[in-house]
């Protein structure tokens, strides 16, 4: 939210193009949490309309137009900006945030389906997007804890100084990391066996 006011600022300002602003949720309920809580603060406090993507190609083309912060999950904003160079709406967005990225990985059990390709695709789009165009769009990603924060900030294109990385045991609940390995060569076998150490 304080990329989102920097950006309503600068505009504001005149230091850059009204803000166009993309929060790419997780999931369906992590989306209408988001949408209900800057639906009742944005509007007053920003004056910015907000909106949730659907999935249809010609309404999220409105929505996008009409608001200034939207919400979607990410295989809806694959599929909006599949077709950016042919879509104004999409080139003009200014700031994309992508919430757990730590997802990115993800396409297995208890994971949403496709829901970390299709995150990686359309950030990768975005970053391929404003370099063709020339049009700066600010990237922004939140994660869990991950091992490579570096390697996923260099991804976004950020630099040193932008990347905030804190350690597991900074969380509000600390995270102890240990590692331990097995060198058994079946997956059944190896699944079992990993199943009892990390249950204790």
């Amino acid at each position: 939210e304080f990329a989102l006011l920097r950006g309503v600022r600068r505009a504001a300002g005149g230091e850059g193009p009204p803000v166009k602003c993309v929060w790419v949720a997780p999931n369906e309920a992590a989306a209408a949490l988001r949408a209900a809580d800057w639906g009742a603060r944005l509007p007053a406090a920003l004056g910015l309309t907000v909106g949730v993507l659907t999935g249809d190609a010609g309404s999220d083309l409105k929505t996008l137009d009409r608001c200034g912060a939207v919400v979607a999950t990410p295989d809806r904003f694959d599929a909006l900006t599949r077709r950016w160079k042919a879509r104004r709406g999409v080139q003009a967005l200014t700031l994309v945030i992508a919430d757990d990225l730590h997802t990115l990985g993800a396409g297995g059990a208890g994971a949403a389906s496709g829901a970390g390709p299709a995150l990686e695709v359309g950030l990768s789009r975005m970053r391929y997007m404003s370099a063709t165009t020339g049009r700066p769009v600010r990237l922004v990603g939140l994660a869990a804890c991950v091992a490579n924060a570096a390697d996923l900030g260099e991804w976004l294109g950020a630099p040193p100084r932008a990347l905030f990385a804190f350690p597991p045991g900074a969380r509000p609940v600390p995270l102890a990391v240990h590692i331990q390995g097995f060198d058994i060569g079946s997956m059944d076998a190896r699944a079992r066996a990993m199943g009892r150490p990390t249950y204790a």
